[in-house]
C-alpha cells in the first residue's frame, strides 16, 4: 500500500504520454460526478433524516470526523454527544 500512489502515478503518466492529455477528461467527469453525488447525499438525503430526528448535521459530521470506524463498535453503549 505504500507504493500504490507511485504505481497509480506511473500508470497515469504512461497513459497520458501515449494517448495525450484528453484521456483525463472522462476521469475528471467521473470524479466530478462522484463528488456531486456525495454532496447531494450528505446535504440532501442525510440532512432530511437528521432533521427528522432533530440532530444538527454539523454536529453529526463533526462527530463522524472525530471518530474512527473501529472505535464505534467498542463503545456501543455510549451515546454520541449530539444525541444527549
Amino acid at each position: 500500500m505504500i507504493f500504490a500512489p507511485i504505481g497509480a502515478f506511473g500508470g497515469m503518466a504512461y497513459t497520458i504520454s501515449k494517448y495525450g492529455i484528453d484521456t483525463l477528461v472522462p476521469l475528471a467527469k467521473l470524479m466530478a460526478t462522484v463528488y456531486i453525488t456525495m454532496a447531494i447525499f450528505i446535504f440532501g438525503a442525510l440532512w432530511l433524516i437528521l432533521k427528522y430526528y432533530r440532530v444538527s448535521i454539523l454536529k453529526y459530521l463533526n462527530y463522524i470526523k472525530r471518530r474512527a470506524p473501529g472505535c464505534i463498535r467498542e463503545h456501543r453503549h455510549l451515546k454520541p454527544p449530539f444525541l444527549q
